[in-house]
């Protein structure tokens, strides 16, 4: 199945990115400037890019969010 730029971002994030887990998928050990454009128009197995779209956010599943309070980013120094 040939890699489309529709297919890389309806496997984003919620919050703007991608899986260590959906990169390799294509090969990409790390992400680097210009990964996207390498890939597109690049033929991978239906099952690879079946996958690398339901991974979306699997990789933000049960990670706790943290609240910072308006007090915690202000010292007193007296």
């Amino acid at each position: 199945m040939v890699v489309t730029q529709e297919i890389i971002q309806s496997g984003k994030s919620s919050k703007g990115g991608w899986s260590k887990a959906q990169c390799e998928l294509f090969g990409i050990g790390r992400l680097y400037k210009g990964w996207i454009r390498d890939i597109i128009g690049s033929d991978f197995p239906q099952v690879d890019v079946e996958k690398f779209v339901k991974l979306k956010d699997k990789h933000l599943k049960g990670k706790r969010k943290i609240k910072h309070s308006l007090s915690d980013t202000f010292f007193t120094f007296f």
